[in-house]
């Protein structure tokens, strides 16, 4: 199928043939018949894209700052190729479309052939097939056009901003910027009886708000404009304003305070300076609020990602209710979108309406609507390759190919003369770009393509953690051997199942624990490795806080951060120590609910006597490194600071060592991996490690649960 994307490095929007998504639970496989190019949004995308290193660096400084922040902790080196892999991405375009569902679930409001229509960025993007999740799909009602309803996620972002400002019957509203989100306020103000007034800097954009209906618009440079707006407002200066502007200007939000009454409303729709001048906003006792996108359940991952509703009660207006209510005004004819689709381009011009899009800065038109044919053939685009000969004596095929993936595997590996067969991502725009530049054989969506594949061996697996046991199944199923990312899995269900396949002769398993590759870690080993007494250890972990939108933060997904990244630091032990864990005892520090395992003390006995305490937390600086380690045993003690440096203390004597990479061990951990397949030898790592590690922070949970020490069974 076919995707339009943005070289995020070059700024290039190109059209490119990718892998058609696959269908999933809690969603839709949706055939596009139209989608719309945003002008303000995909305009300000485009741009950026197009922009130097140094361009991109001023749009982002948030970014920056992180960057910098990062060379510290992880070292330039580093952070330079995660930066790198950051940039190296096709970006997908677009969204709001309109379809027809082609899978769905069984039980489910959708049915195969029924028209929709789609929202979410990266979801109904400009695609021949999208998989939508279900509270960002709904199904077009008998007597709306296809070609309009496309317009339904843009409607659903006015209809929100419109709803933010309580708008009533009779009252005076301005909306500030009369591009398409601008425009739609404006007729669904009217649809809801309220005298609108439309402002825009460019002529053309208030000539055709005028030709449109919208009586009272003016530009802004006009001479008296505040004086006939008063008058227009008998004296009382307009109720309420909405500003989907985007400018970094202050104007539009200066303007607003000076010409609504007192306990006015002013709601920001679009991106516009927010300087606030407080003597203004007193003396009126105005009201400032911003309006996010859709509505409630953007940016929510349980919501959109997940499926969970907000009761209608509590949460009238969501994001899926706003688009079907937005539906429910074309249906009955209150607005009109005809005039708005100001250029309809085929999809296969796609990048003529870029073009466009930036050589006039859609000074005459208000959207572009791309327009498929209607007839796309899934047989002629599902077509199962037919296994080749290996590229190599280990040949690979990687499931989730993301930036941790293209920062410290595929580089690694590709130095190992790995044979790249066929990568699989759930971005199909990302699975080309990885392809193209890793020179893999073969881009697909479908697992079957690697398990199924007889001449691949070696199967990478480096999606999100909540399938990484599915995925580590199928492949050890069919007697392939598996890398994965850490975790090995989040339940405990499927460690079982894995257990009895390598207990069977399955296949060959190794987890990503690299720290005990890492070569500091490596003298630590040697310099104890002597002495037979137990050890008593200390780790710290400076774990960071995260964003409150990332997937980390969603147990069902990450299966938390004890799972997903404390398993690091019991591994390093269980390494050390030569032993495994019997016993833990953890104790979480109770700050938000949000944060549940942010702050964790965990205690852990190993079966050679050996004590190791981990502490892990979010609340230091972040400019404190993030890894310490310290181990005594028998007269010998170790001291680990962040991979950079090592000093060892033994018979009053101190030996200094340094890591100039700050390498954690990915380099170390893939020649090792690919070493072992090559010469028939065990995992680098032992399956009763590998067990012992993930039980051992299910137990930690379950501590932290029961506020008891608990106990870890043996292999």
């Amino acid at each position: 199928m076919r995707k339009v994307v943005q070289d995020f490095k070059t700024g290039e929007i190109k059209l490119i043939e990718t892998p058609e998504p696959l269908w999933r639970p809690g969603g839709v496989l949706v055939e596009t018949l139209y989608s719309v190019i945003s002008t303000g949004t995909e305009r300000t995308t485009v741009e950026t894209g197009k922009a130097s290193l140094l361009g991109k660096a001023s749009k982002r400084p948030d970014l920056v700052k992180k960057v910098i922040e990062s060379a510290k902790r992880y070292g330039i080196k580093n952070t330079m190729r995660m930066v790198k892999e950051k940039l190296d991405v096709y970006r997908s375009m677009g969204y709001s479309s309109s379809g027809k569902v082609l899978v769905a679930d069984e039980e489910n409001e959708f049915n195969p052939g029924m028209h929709v229509a789609c929202g979410g960025g990266f979801y109904a993007a400009h695609s021949e097939v999208v998989w939508v999740p279900n509270n960002l799909c709904v199904q077009v009602p008998d007597g709306v056009n296809m070609d309009e309803a496309a317009y339904t996620t843009i409607g659903s972002i006015a209809l929100w901003g419109v709803r933010q400002s309580q708008a009533e019957i009779g009252e005076w509203g301005i909306v500030i910027g009369l591009g398409l989100v601008g425009m739609l306020t404006c007729k669904i103000l009217k649809a809801a009886g309220v005298n609108v007034i439309g402002i825009d800097v460019n002529e053309s954009r208030v000539e055709f708000a005028r030709n449109s209906g919208i009586e009272f618009a003016y530009n802004r440079a006009q001479k008296g404009i505040s004086e006939e707006i008063i008058y227009l407002t008998n004296g009382l200066g307009p109720d309420f304003s909405i500003i989907t502007a985007s400018t970094k200007s202050n104007d539009p939000l200066d303007f607003s305070t000076d010409i609504l009454r007192d306990r006015g409303r002013i709601i920001v729709v679009g991106v516009s300076s927010l300087n606030v001048s407080r003597n203004k906003f007193y003396e009126k006792e105005l009201v400032l609020k911003l309006s996010r996108s859709y509505g409630p359940g953007r940016y929510d991952p349980y919501y959109e990602e997940l499926g969970h509703d907000y009761p209608p009660a509590y949460v009238r207006w969501t994001e899926k209710r706003n688009m079907q209510a937005f539906l429910g005004l074309l249906k009955e004819k209150k607005i009109a979108l005809s005039d708005m689709i100001t250029r309809r381009i085929p999809f296969d011009k796609a990048r003529d309406a870029y073009s466009i899009l930036l050589e006039n800065k859609m000074q005459n038109f208000v959207s572009i609507l791309l327009e498929y044919k209607g007839d796309y053939g899934r047989e002629k685009h599902n077509e199962t390759r037919r296994n080749a000969e290996p590229l190599a004596s280990v040949n690979m095929g990687i499931i989730g190919a993301g930036k941790f993936a293209r920062s410290f595997l595929l580089p690694f590996l590709q130095r190992e003369s790995v044979g790249f067969d066929t990568v699989i991502n759930e971005k199909t725009e990302s699975s080309i770009k990885v392809k193209d530049r890793y020179g893999f054989r073969n881009a697909s969506s479908s697992v079957k393509d690697i398990t199924d594949n007889n001449k691949i061996n070696l199967v990478v697996i480096a999606t999100r953690h909540n399938t990484h046991g599915q995925f580590v199944i199928e492949a050890l199923e069919r007697n392939k051997a598996v890398y994965v990312e850490k975790p090995l899995t989040i339940y405990p269900e499927e460690l079982d199942k894995i257990k009895e396949l390598i207990n069977n002769g399955k296949g060959f398993l190794m987890v990503g624990f690299n720290r005990r590759f890492a070569p500091l870690v490596r003298k630590i080993k040697y310099a104890i490795k002597d002495i037979k007494s137990p050890f008593i250890a200390n780790y710290f972990i400076n774990a960071g806080k995260l964003p409150g939108d990332s997937w980390i933060k969603i147990p069902d997904i990450s299966g938390g951060r004890i799972v997903g990244e404390v398993c690091h630091f019991v591994d390093v032990f269980n390494f050390l120590s030569n032993s495994q864990v019997v016993r833990v005892y953890a104790s979480a520090l109770k700050t938000t609910k949000d944060d549940w395992d942010d702050n964790v003390s965990v205690v852990l006995e190993y079966g050679d006597g050996s004590r190791a305490t981990i502490i892990y937390t979010s609340m230091p600086d972040y400019s404190i490194p993030k890894e310490r380690m310290e181990i005594h045993k028998s007269g010998i003690s170790a001291f680990l600071d962040n991979f950079k440096s090592l000093h060892v203390y033994s018979g009053g004597k101190k030996s200094g060592f340094k890591d100039n990479t700050v390498s954690k061990g990915h380099k170390e951990e893939m020649k090792a991996l690919v070493n072992a397949l090559k010469n028939g030898q065990p995992s680098p790592i032992s399956f009763r490690d590998i067990y012992n590690v993930t039980l051992t922070t299910f137990k930690i949970r379950e501590s932290m649960r029961t506020g008891k020490p608990i106990e870890v069974e043996e292999l």
